[in-house]
């Protein structure tokens, strides 16, 4: 290539060769710029030059624009200082209380007594007074000819010394309720009182007669002479643990009385039935002879009449 058409040489040509040729030591770059003929440019008057290995480079005072401050250190009180956490309490004077306004009127008593949750059967209603229907009637003859019965005797040539009346279930002999307001069955005493007030709407008022007794206290036996009880005829029903949960604190004298009572019940072969709210496996034999038992939860089953 002619002198003519080659171009000037430059640093970026001279970096170029120098990274081409792996170039690294000073001495062999200085001869790379000298055999292109560069020459690096002179520092000007402004350019601070750089200070040599080793050397310190001084301060320079540099005199303020405007007037010297001065500045003191500061003292004691102006060093900030921690919060203070402690409280100090002192006793107010005894000063007159200026009380603006009238007087607020007292709050009217509570006189509403209806629970804030509003009580449910175990069952349903309609269940549970059938089922207490179901518990407490009994057959009982009417004043229907069974004629039935009249005729069968006819055909049989039988004399007819009385006229057989029918025999149908009934609610006429009433029922007498022991119900059990202890210690054991304080969780069951909304229910108690639910199946005391069914039986009273299906038998009526003035054929049922209530006991309330505490087993824990004072036991059927001593609270109910068994003589009245069992002798008037009536189905006894009885709501109770029976002795078969004991609360805290109490003794096992309740579940003496209660098999006491079922003894004297067995004695006057009494007609005598007892709600229970759960079942056991196996409950004591002198209370199982005397003494029917159906579970709170049986009592759907009763009400549909499976039972």
């Amino acid at each position: 290539m002619s002198e003519e058409n080659r171009g000037t040489v430059g640093w970026g040509d001279a970096i170029t060769a120098a990274a081409e040729l792996a170039l690294t030591a000073a001495e062999d770059l200085d001869e790379l710029v000298e055999l292109l003929g560069l020459r690096a440019p002179a520092p000007g008057p402004e350019d601070d030059p750089l200070p040599e290995p080793g050397q310190v480079e001084q301060p320079v005072d540099v005199e303020p624009a405007g007037p010297a401050w001065a500045t003191l250190p500061p003292g004691y009180d102006d060093l900030p200082m921690a919060q203070d956490q402690r409280t100090f309490v002192e006793a107010l004077s005894d000063l007159p209380v200026d009380v603006f306004g009238s007087t607020a009127a007292p709050l009217a008593p509570i006189t509403s007594l209806t629970a804030a949750v509003p009580y449910e059967p175990p069952i349903p209603a309609t269940l549970l007074r059938a089922a207490m229907t179901m518990l407490v009637r009994r057959d009982h003859r009417s004043d229907d000819i069974d004629l039935d019965q009249v005729i069968e005797s006819i055909a049989e040539q039988q004399p007819l010394v009385t006229l057989p009346r029918v025999v149908e279930p009934s609610t006429q002999r009433g029922v007498a309720i022991v119900a059990d307001v202890g210690a054991s069955m304080l969780p069951y005493l909304a229910d108690v009182r639910a199946f005391v007030g069914e039986v009273e709407h299906v038998v009526g008022e003035s054929n049922t007669t209530v006991e309330w007794v505490d087993h824990d206290q004072h036991g059927p036996h001593d609270a109910v002479d068994p003589e009245e009880l069992f002798a008037s005829g009536r189905p006894v029903l009885v709501i109770s643990t029976l002795g078969a949960a004991r609360a805290p604190g109490s003794s096992a004298i309740g579940r003496l009385r209660w098999l006491e009572f079922a003894e004297a019940a067995r004695q006057h072969d009494a007609d005598v039935l007892a709600l229970v709210p759960h079942r056991l496996r196996s409950w004591p034999d002198d209370l199982a002879r005397a003494i029917r038992l159906v579970a709170w939860d049986d009592l759907p089953r009763v009400g549909r009449g499976r039972d």
